[in-house]
């Protein structure tokens, strides 16, 4: 199996060492006419995707700058690539979604990368939630934190922003991963703090939300972001009560650590679980890869339809804010002349 992979930065090589060691995959050419990382010997490294386009590639791994994305799938998808794996956000706007619908067949397969839904920390806190919900317990409240490292590099930010870190619990709250099929999302709060230094950048942000499920029950959902931290974590703290009794769920991820789930049940006692938090991405690149091979699609693989729904529902929610400047988009357009 022939790959194209485009973008070559911190993404890009951590791409390339899980297709590199996966035996369904022969070879592998980048794109990437400024590549951050020294080009593998192994590898084939073009800078323009024109060089290669004739070449039997089966499929295309896309890690280049989030503004890109829907060009580069254009481009793949124009070429006979209908096997991609897309780093998130697969596209910026509505009109780059029905741009690349009108490229796609029946046959086309997009996976967007959402690396926290294969993760089994995940896969258990659905299992609690659900086997509590049968208990009689009711989902009143979940909390989330979701920080972000003390990097003050501007180009973590550059190109959606603030929103594209954000694009992870949204997708676990609001896809059906968590909490089921969503009937109504309600926006009671938005506050958003900037930050004066660098363009672009939120230092923090606070969204209040009434969510209402298909059954009809509702709870509170709060997400706090924040950047500065001396070190990324990422929590998710649900609530659930039936009648005066109280269970308390914890999801963690754990930047470098272990992902883990915490249960405090009505008597205090606790259950503590502990996941391997590094191979979330392998587990992502290899089924994607099989799905490709018209193996069967493990469940958690997340599709271009998804996406387009999450998109959808928080333009609804006026989630979407552009945070891209001209100026930027004008750079991006010289690179892809050259």
């Amino acid at each position: 199996m022939d790959i194209v992979l485009f973008g070559y930065g911190k993404m890009g090589n951590f791409l390339y060492k899980i297709l590199d060691r996966d035996p369904l995959v022969d070879q592998i050419y980048i794109v990437d006419p400024f590549p951050k990382n020294p080009i593998p010997s192994e590898a084939v490294w073009v800078k323009n995707f024109e060089e290669i386009k004739d070449k039997p590639l089966e499929a295309a791994f896309i890690a280049s700058n989030s503004i890109t994305h829907a060009d580069v799938l254009k481009q793949v998808l124009q070429a006979g690539i209908h096997n991609v794996f897309c780093e998130k956000p697969m596209c910026l706007t509505q009109d780059e979604y029905k741009i690349i619908s009108d490229f796609s067949t029946p046959q086309t397969k997009i996976v967007v990368d959402y690396i926290l839904r294969s993760s089994p920390a995940v896969m258990k806190t659905k299992k609690i939630l659900d086997e509590k919900i049968e208990e009689g317990f009711k989902l009143k409240c979940c909390n989330i934190h979701y920080g972000k490292d003390k990097t003050k590099d501007p180009r973590r930010f550059r190109d959606v922003g603030v929103y594209e870190e954000l694009y992870h619990p949204w997708d676990l709250c609001f896809n059906g991963i968590l909490f089921g099929s969503i009937k109504k999302i309600d926006t009671l709060r938005n506050i958003y703090t900037p930050d004066p230094e660098i363009e672009n950048r939120c230092l923090a942000q606070r969204f209040n939300y009434l969510v209402t499920k298909e059954n009809g029950e509702k709870f509170f959902l709060n997400l706090r972001s924040s950047f500065g931290q001396s070190y990324q974590q990422r929590s998710f703290i649900f609530f659930l009560y039936r009648g005066k009794e109280k269970c308390i769920v914890s999801l963690i991820f754990d930047q470098n650590k272990e992902d883990k789930c915490l249960v405090v049940h009505p008597d205090n006692t606790t259950e503590y679980l502990t996941f391997n938090a590094h191979d979330k991405l392998d587990r992502q690149v290899h089924d994607s890869l099989r799905y490709f091979k018209q193996e069967a699609k493990a469940p958690y693989l997340h599709e271009a339809s998804q996406s387009l729904r999450l998109h959808t529902l928080l333009e609804k929610m006026n989630q979407t804010k552009p945070m891209v400047t001209s100026a930027l988009r004008e750079c991006v357009a010289q690179n892809r002349s050259r």
